[in-house]
């Protein structure tokens, strides 16, 4: 068997398949999740190959339903939800079978990175197998959004081989692949900026010998990879907000930026991430879809001081070591290298997130495979067999635990309200999950649930406050409690008087009240501040209606339909009108 797998791709690629398969067969099951409602669900961008043009020149939020600048422009990945849609339309299960394939795929482009790296096919394979079934890639490969990230790797991790292959740029034909696939991983997602400089680390510890006057000599072949990051960046600044393309996100959760005073604690607060990272590729137990990290404030925190010391000392040592173990020493980097993006050293749309470790995760499991496999070595001996075994049994309990742990966090992520549960309960203090938590609630008509969650999101943060004031006042309509609704929405147009929705709502509950004069005044307010929102005309034809002008009510339902085919009340209220 081990003679097989080492001679044979095929017979690797079937194994690798056979274990994602048994251990995210129960994720083809799950529903659409999270950020998949805007991304998928209710993105008219991806339905149709019309919208190309708008897809290559806008960031990814224009482009869905929020119409709102955040930073993320990843053309290459939205037209790649526009042919899985193409194929799979609404259907969870292909779009779940599609984010598996592209899982296994990496994991065996992984495998053949690492074989070619280190020479060893069986510390290869252990390190694969890891790959594959390792807990903290659950966020990455079982939400559907984010097969944005998972695409960014196999580009990636494509690129990374054509690089190996080209042997020091002697191979032409490599070379143009490897500077191709990097681009088409810098627009699938921004975070593979980094390639180039690890492609330099790599030629620094392999091809090089540690000498930086040969990879100076190579400068013009270098000059492709780092054009190609350059020219990725004149796009995001030509197409992306200002602020939003050079990292600072206008959709940045406020509660996600780093809320440090100075640059000093900003960094300290990023190794702080660091450190929990390592920490939870180590013991992925306490996973979440939502973390909460609190920014380095003392010198004092035993925290941080501990998270320096951890940091630095990998750091050092990797440095020290890297002659005599250069396989060690180059991994230890490589994670930081590929962290260093998402680690909020330049403001981004979230602080921390497992999904985040998807590819720095690569060196890590070249790490345990390297001390699995040293360790095992180290008992060859026949009167060994004993501790031998033991480390046999301890690596396989290990890998056994992480696979399992997948396929049981592949059940939190099975529905919306089974995720933000655990989320709440995991990370109670958080605004967001309480928030996300309260939104499911709402969909599923649980009103007093959805407004207990919405109080105790409000009372731990302003983050989106306007929004939460928003939906509790749509609650109160709901139960017609208008009076309650009302001072929500007045609250709602004091905090955002721009919010066209607010007046629509604040139309809508004076309309019930028979106040038709201050309905017809917000429904205009509405219609004025976006004469493109459907739902003014369709409150304003309202009023008419009931003021007896059904052929003016007739005009504004015809204009609301006019915005929107699919509004079915102003079809059925038209309908009524002339039947």
């Amino acid at each position: 068997m081990k003679s097989l797998l080492q001679r044979n791709n095929l017979a690797v690629f079937f194994l690798l398949a056979a274990v994602i398969f048994l251990f995210y067969g129960n994720a083809l099951f799950n529903d659409f999740v999270y950020d998949d409602g805007y991304l998928i669900i209710e993105n008219k961008f991806i339905k149709s190959f019309a919208y190309l043009k708008e897809i290559f020149l806008s960031d990814v939020t224009i482009t869905s339903p929020l119409s709102q600048a955040s930073g993320y422009y990843r053309p290459v990945s939205m037209v790649f939800l526009m042919m899985i849609h193409k194929v799979w339309g609404l259907n969870p299960f292909g779009w779940h079978l599609t984010s598996i394939l592209l899982h296994l795929m990496n994991t065996f482009l992984v495998y053949i990175l690492l074989r070619r790296i280190s020479q060893n096919t069986t510390l290869s394979l252990i390190a694969g197998v890891i790959f594959a079934v390792h807990p903290i890639h659950v966020e990455a490969v079982t939400p559907v959004y984010n097969s944005m990230g998972l695409l960014a790797s196999f580009f990636s991790l494509g690129s990374f081989l054509a690089f190996i292959n080209s042997e020091g740029f002697k191979k032409k034909e490599f070379t143009v692949l490897s500077v191709a696939l990097l681009l088409l991983g810098l627009f699938a997602k921004e975070e593979v900026i980094v390639l180039p400089v690890i492609f330099v680390l790599y030629d620094f510890y392999f091809l090089s010998q540690f000498s930086w006057r040969n990879i100076v000599q190579r400068w013009k072949s270098y000059a492709l990879f780092f054009g190609a990051a350059f020219f990725y960046m004149v796009m995001r600044v030509v197409v992306v907000e200002k602020g939003a393309a050079l990292g600072l996100w206008d959709l940045n959760f406020t509660f996600n930026v780093i809320p440090s005073e100075n640059f000093f604690w900003q960094v300290l607060t990023v190794i702080k991430v660091f450190y929990f990272y390592i920490l939870l590729l180590i013991l992925p137990f306490q996973l979440s879809a939502f973390h909460v990290i609190t920014a380095a404030s003392s010198l004092f925190d035993v925290v941080t001081i501990f998270s320096v010391v951890v940091v630095l000392e990998l750091l050092i040592c990797a440095l020290y070591i890297r002659r005599k173990k250069p396989l060690l020493s180059f991994f230890v980097l490589m994670f930081f290298l590929s962290t260093l993006p998402v680690s909020n050293i330049i403001p981004i749309g979230g602080i921390f997130a497992e999904r985040f470790m998807y590819f720095p995760s690569i060196a890590y499991c070249f790490l345990f495979a390297f001390v699995f496999e040293r360790l095992y070595r180290k008992f060859e001996g026949v009167e060994e067999k004993t501790k031998r075994n033991a480390v046999i049994l301890v690596g396989l309990a290990a890998v056994l635990i992480y696979a399992f742990k997948s396929a049981e966090r592949n059940y939190t992520w099975r529905n919306n309200l089974v995720l933000w549960r655990d989320t709440v309960a995991k990370s109670p203090s958080s605004a967001v999950a309480r928030l996300n938590l309260a939104d499911t609630y709402f969909s599923k008509k649980l009103y007093n649930e959805a407004l207990s969650e919405y109080q105790t999101a409000l009372s731990l943060s302003n983050f989106k406050e306007f929004h939460v004031h928003n939906s509790i006042g749509k609650i109160y309509g709901l139960k017609e409690e208008y009076d309650l609704a009302l001072k929500e929405f007045h609250k709602v147009i004091e905090l955002n008087d721009r919010f066209v929705e607010g007046y629509y709502n604040l139309g809508i509950t004076y309309f019930h009240k028979d106040d038709l004069h201050s309905a017809a005044v917000n429904f205009a307010q509405a219609r004025d501040l976006d004469s493109q929102y459907p739902w003014s005309y369709y409150g304003l034809g309202l009023v008419l209606e009931k003021k007896g002008e059904p052929v003016l009510a007739k005009e504004m339902f015809r204009k609301t339909l006019d915005l929107d085919p699919d509004h079915e009340l102003a079809r059925m209220a038209w309908e009524n009108l002339f039947p």
